[in-house]
């Protein structure tokens, strides 16, 4: 009887194999390549290994090879090793998906999911491989697997945490369906452990993995069309404020000014003009992201247009580190412009503004930062659109189009610090690819 439970869980496993290395198979050659989908991919290999080990102990156990078998200690640590591999880019996975639908979170979750897993998969291999389980009795060997399997749970658990934390911003059926793939290995790994006759419950996680990639392929979908909608919009948004009627008017009264003062001054007023419009509208029409180099040269013709308007009441400093990284075009412009108009502008006296641009481990971050009239942050919704026009008839993209195409372009994401009377500080942050 024992051989047929046996021969039933390996079938099931094989069978568990094969499903989920059919959907790695349609993820290498599929059209996505979002990090979300790359780490999807890695989950499905981890539990197509934990599965896969399965079914190869459940052979080694119809076959009658013994404990002491290096190859059933190699297996055994194997499926403990994938187990623990698996629960951890559950955690990897989760903070991604929920990164898709608000601000990025911190990977702080997952660095404690490692430093949980480790050290217990690297606990039970060191005891299994070296032997020291084999002469304790069954009780005792039961009581061990449960204890290192704890720390699975409790990454488990971590998973179940950040989901239900976060739930308000996914939709109800996203979060049921993470939740099911979630708990099936644990379920799994639980039930196995109290009764190793129950080989079905293997199948539980190539099933939850098949739900789960057949609604998220087609839910990631939609999704990225509805993102290169936006996309587009935010496009012709873009290019249509960053050339705006009242900048045009100050530039050209500036330029009209200038005639009388100084004809030479005038003409380098005009080129500046004219390479301020060439310059856009080259960036704008290019597909894609934009080198920083780029962004800055774009930036700096359109401080020495404002500069020629606000004369010596407005200063500039560049701090800029050698780096080399792309962001969406015209990112900086629309933070550079509210810095000038909103707290340089409104401060008597006038102010500086200074770009800086820095290389960090894991990103890279541009900070701009002046010494305005600065405001109280807590009582303006930064982030919230726009839907009603200026009392001059104009709807600016603000900052909440720029972090919306950072964080759809490039995983980027922007903080605003203010204080009355002291300025304010805002900073870019794009991670490393």
């Amino acid at each position: 009887m024992e051989n047929i439970y046996f021969y039933i869980g390996e079938s099931l496993d094989f069978m568990a194999l094969v499903i989920l290395l059919i959907i790695c198979a349609g993820h290498l050659y599929g059209y996505f390549n979002s990090p979300l989908f790359r780490i999807y991919t890695g989950l499905i290999l981890a539990s197509a290994v934990y599965v896969g080990a399965g079914g190869l102990l459940y052979h080694l156990l119809r076959m009658g090879v013994g404990h002491s078998s290096p190859l059933f200690r190699f297996t055994v640590c194997l499926i403990s090793t994938s187990y623990y591999t698996v629960t951890v880019m559950y955690v990897r996975y989760i903070l991604e998906y929920i990164s898709s639908y608000r601000p990025p979170l911190s990977k702080r979750p997952f660095y404690l999911s490692l430093a949980i897993a480790i050290p217990a998969s690297l606990f039970w291999d060191f005891m299994y491989l070296n032997g020291l389980l084999l002469n304790i009795s069954t009780s005792s060997l039961d009581g061990i697997r449960m204890l290192s399997f704890t720390s699975g749970y409790a990454v488990t658990a971590l998973s179940v945490y950040l989901l239900l934390r976060y739930r308000r911003d996914l939709p109800v059926k996203n979060t049921l369906l993470l939740l099911f793939m979630m708990l099936s290995p644990l379920l799994t790994s639980l039930l196995r452990a109290l009764n190793p006759h129950l080989p079905y419950l293997q199948m539980l996680v190539a099933i939850s993995a098949l739900v789960l990639n057949n609604y998220f392929n087609r839910d990631l979908y939609y999704r990225l069309q509805e993102q290169e909608k936006r996309l587009q919009e935010a496009r012709v948004q873009l290019m249509i404020s960053q050339i705006q009627p009242h900048f045009m008017f100050n530039v050209l009264n500036t330029i009209y000014s200038l005639c009388d003062v100084s004809v030479s001054r005038a003409q380098h007023a005009i080129d500046e003009f004219s390479q301020y419009l060439r310059v856009n509208l080259e960036v704008l029409d290019a597909p894609g992201l934009v080198p920083i180099d780029r962004e800055l040269e774009c930036l700096e013709h359109y401080l020495i247009l404002e500069k020629m308007c606000y004369g010596e009441d407005l200063k500039i400093m560049y701090d800029i580190s050698p780096c080399h990284f792309f962001l969406p075009p015209l990112t900086l412009q629309p933070i550079v412009e509210n810095a000038v108009r909103h707290g340089i502008g409104k401060k008597p006296e006038g102010g500086t503004v200074t770009i800086r641009v820095r290389e960090h481990p894991s990103d890279y971050r541009i900070t701009i930062r002046d010494d305005g009239v600065g405001f109280d942050v807590d009582a303006r919704n930064l982030f919230a659109e726009e839907t009603e026009p200026d009392i001059q008839g104009r709807r600016h993209i603000g900052l909440p189009n720029t972090r919306e195409r950072l964080r759809l372009l490039c995983q980027g994401d922007l903080k605003v610090r203010s204080r009355p009377g002291k300025g304010t500080k805002v900073t870019i942050s794009i991670p490393k690819s």
